[in-house]
């Protein structure tokens, strides 16, 4: 329950918990397209700039942390393997409710011989409020690949350019997944075929921060499957294992009520997890071909929850999947393959729960983030 000045009890907002038991929905409020903040106070995002963003709200002020295309960069020859511009971190403001936006500050930017040289993207950033300061723990690209970084900034507002950690890259490929997925009895090691076969440790999820540990989940690959893992930290530099094996793996996707291909679903990319009264509750994206954007593929998200992280199964939601490229309110001809991508859950100051979702387009006006509010039924 909620209190107004006056004393009279006002009905709490809906939550997660109130939309796994049916007793709440998705309702469409507004996107921020490509075009649209082109034309406004944004400028200079490129396109994909919703991929991997992420809005954090800290008292009334909401931060939207975004990737971005350096297009007007030639790709540096030591990253001609990945073929790709490379990639910074951006955050842009908004005092209104995210009505408006400032224009974008780099915050984190490729460096050359650095873990981080060719690009970074696809975090998550925490703010302490008992250190009062911002931690971001993101994938980082070099000429030796992917692996994951740590950045960390002092202050309330993360307007500023935040100090990369000396010792990047804090996560090597397939360090926490050999800490995680290290008994061929663990389903994760039965998917890949053995253990030490799980890498790409990657779209961290910075969920809680508990007893002094930040927990974190993320993702895996084994060249054909993806999973969700979890882990646990004090400092983004010595690694703990909260839970054995993974949390999702391709058989949780075998449960949706959706069309596969022929060979099944291959299990779980980005995710993230949400804490609402006796739950954890873990949203994730899950595909059939490939993680990469593959044509005709089919790309969805389901929901699952738990009362403990060490819970052994996840419960399944009964709608998965409770998401899918049919639930923008608009029709893409041209979409990617994968979409839709990255959602994620927050909670306004005045206690409304929205859900963050990415429609990755070749069209520019339809490119963008389109925001959810969850409503009473």
């Amino acid at each position: 329950m909620l209190l107004c000045s006056a004393g009279v009890v006002l009905a709490a907002e809906p939550s997660i918990t109130d939309f796994w038991s049916g007793k709440a929905a998705l309702k469409y409020t507004k996107a921020y397209t490509a075009n649209e903040m082109q034309n406004g106070s944004i400028t200079n995002l490129g396109p994909g700039f919703s991929g991997g963003a992420r809005i954090k709200v800290l008292g009334a002020t909401w931060y939207l942390f975004m990737r971005r295309i350096e297009t007007a960069i030639s790709i540096p020859a030591y990253c001609q393997n990945h073929n790709s511009k490379p990639l910074s971190i951006v955050v842009s403001q908004s005092v209104d409710e995210g009505l408006h936006w400032s224009k974008p500050l780099a915050i984190i930017k490729p460096k050359e011989n650095t873990a981080l040289e060719c690009g970074v993207t696809d975090g998550d950033v925490y703010f302490n409020s008992e250190q009062n300061q911002w931690h971001f723990l993101f994938q980082c690209l070099s000429r030796k690949g992917w692996q994951g970084c740590y950045a960390k900034k002092n202050g309330e507002s993360p307007m500023g350019e935040f100090v990369i950690d000396a010792n990047n890259p804090v996560i090597a490929a397939g360090s926490l997944w050999s800490k995680v997925c290290n008994k061929n009895s663990d389903k994760c090691a039965q998917w890949a075929g053995g253990i030490n076969k799980i890498i790409d440790e990657g779209t961290f999820d910075i969920f809680d921060f508990t007893g002094g540990y930040y927990f974190i989940d993320y993702h895996g690959f084994d060249g054909i499957h993806g999973y969700r893992g979890l882990i646990k930290t004090k400092d983004f530099h010595i690694w703990e294992v909260v839970k054995n094996d993974s949390i999702l793996n391709k058989s949780d996707a075998m449960k949706f009520n959706t069309t596969w291909d022929e060979n099944g679903p291959i299990g779980f990319g980005a995710g993230r997890i949400i804490k609402d009264r006796d739950y954890y509750y873990l949203i994730s994206e899950a595909a059939d071909r490939s993680l990469a954007c593959t044509p005709g593929q089919h790309w969805v998200w389901g929901m699952f929850r738990a009362k403990t992280l060490e819970s052994p199964e996840w419960e399944s939601y009964p709608g998965n999947p409770f998401f899918t490229l049919n639930s923008f309110p608009v029709h893409d001809d041209n979409p990617l393959p994968c979409n839709p991508a990255y959602l994620d859950f927050f909670v306004s100051q005045t206690g409304k729960t929205y859900l963050h979702a990415s429609l990755p387009s070749r069209d520019a006006k339809l490119d963008g983030i389109y925001l959810y509010e969850l409503v009473a039924k």
